[in-house]
């Protein structure tokens, strides 16, 4: 065998250990579904409870017409507001922690500035991350790092969560 059919020997034996390898690595990294915050059923809802610091508590039911808010003063819901709090369930984990070792005043849910509360499942909202402004969230020992865009809407006024023609 010359040196020429040799290295080409070579070569092709070193393109069939390099695809083996790429091709045992590669099913390994296929791509995951995103983690999401829980995974309830958004109709499976009947309560809201906002809880806000300084602010009067907001109360939803769930109506065989729609959402009402029931108090502070009692008037239909923004449906629009209340697909908006209810997204929470869904809403996706960019990073999860364990709360157990963590400090709760460093990630502000030992006393939040905003509670959500559906039926029975209570969402402590903490303080932004400064790296890339996402919110802090806290349900059943788990923290969550989501986009922060629900927070802001849950320290407006009651009237914010009535449709315009209601104002």
């Amino acid at each position: 065998m010359n040196k020429r059919a040799l290295l080409n020997l070579l070569l092709v034996a070193l393109i069939v250990i390099v695809a083996a390898f790429l091709g045992l690595t590669d099913s390994d990294d296929a791509p995951s579904a995103p983690v999401t915050v829980s995974t309830i059923d958004p109709n499976s809802i009947n309560y809201i409870t906002v809880s806000r610091a300084g602010q009067a508590e907001l109360q939803f039911s769930k109506q065989a017409d729609g959402w009402r808010l029931q108090s502070p003063l009692p008037a239909p819901a923004n449906s629009t507001r209340i697909k908006a709090m209810l997204a929470i369930l869904n809403a996706r984990s960019y990073s999860q922690y364990d709360v157990a070792g963590l400090d709760p005043d460093q990630f502000g849910i030992r006393n939040p500035a905003v509670t959500l509360r559906l039926n029975e499942h209570e969402f402590r909202f903490g303080v932004t991350a400064a790296l890339d402004d996402r919110r802090y969230l806290l349900y059943q020992d788990r923290l969550h790092l989501i986009n922060d865009g629900l927070f802001q809407q849950l320290q407006q006024a009651p009237e914010f969560f009535i449709p315009e023609q209601e104002n």
